[in-house]
């Protein structure tokens, strides 16, 4: 059985899941990205808020560096 980061079982279908970086918060509010592994159905949930983060352009953007 492997869990994946969004804390589900992923299937054998999904192997191994989906590797992505996501917009995410700090403790203490400030932007951050997360590096998680996610099921099939976390991807499309992540991928339809806008939150999957595709290039160093996009990270960088969202972090305004």
């Amino acid at each position: 059985m492997i869990i994946a980061s969004c804390g589900h079982e992923l299937t054998e279908k999904e192997n191994l899941g989906i590797t992505i970086l996501i917009k995410s918060r700090t403790k203490k509010g400030n932007k951050a990205v997360s590096y998680i592994n996610v099921c099939n159905k976390c991807f499309e949930r992540y991928k339809k808020e806008n939150l999957i983060l595709k290039t160093d352009e996009d990270v960088n953007k969202y972090l305004k560096r």
